[in-house]
């Protein structure tokens, strides 16, 4: 693989094996060979980092540092659409919260929230780059909803708006 930046990741998944690389904005890649995707912890605002992962393309070969360009390019989106994505899940899921699992004040559960608190109180904690453009972000629900994770996924051809959040777990 030395020199040459493109690598048959479907015919030759072993050159993948314990291949590390590293980026200046991304900093330290790792290759899963079990998820067949790229890894890395970046930071998402100041003291909050995240676990952030893409999958190649299906195409037979990867340019790596073509892929490794488009999810720095990509973290900056991320940056940028988290409070939007904060809002979406709130749409989603805050009245299932005050509804169903927040209790009265006399129960040890946590009570009803704002949506200022609600959202306040959602983790980034991953974002997922599929190799065909969807996208998935993964909260921590801060034991909102009993320890579930919360998923938005996107498609492809899906706004924000359209997608829908779901609790995982």
């Amino acid at each position: 693989m030395e020199g040459n930046n493109f690598i048959d990741f479907q015919h030759h998944p072993d050159e993948f094996m314990n291949q590390t690389l590293e980026h200046p904005v991304l900093g330290r890649v790792i290759w899963n060979p079990e998820t067949h995707s790229w890894e890395a912890t970046v930071e998402l605002r100041q003291d909050h980092w995240i676990a952030f992962c893409f999958e190649p393309s299906e195409a037979r070969e990867t340019d790596i540092q073509a892929l490794m360009n488009h999810a720095a390019e990509l973290l900056s989106q991320i940056r940028e659409l988290e409070p939007q994505i904060r809002q979406k899940i709130a749409d989603d899921l805050l009245d299932l919260y005050n509804n169903t699992w927040a209790r009265d004040e006399d129960d040890d559960a946590p009570p009803r929230m704002s949506r200022a608190e609600f959202i306040q109180s959602i983790t980034l904690e991953s974002f997922n780059l599929a190799w065909d453009g969807s996208r998935s972000w993964w909260y921590n629900d801060n034991d909102l909803f009993a320890g579930h994770s919360i998923e938005l996924w996107i498609d492809t051809e899906q706004s924000i708006a359209d997608s829908t959040s779901t609790l995982v777990g």
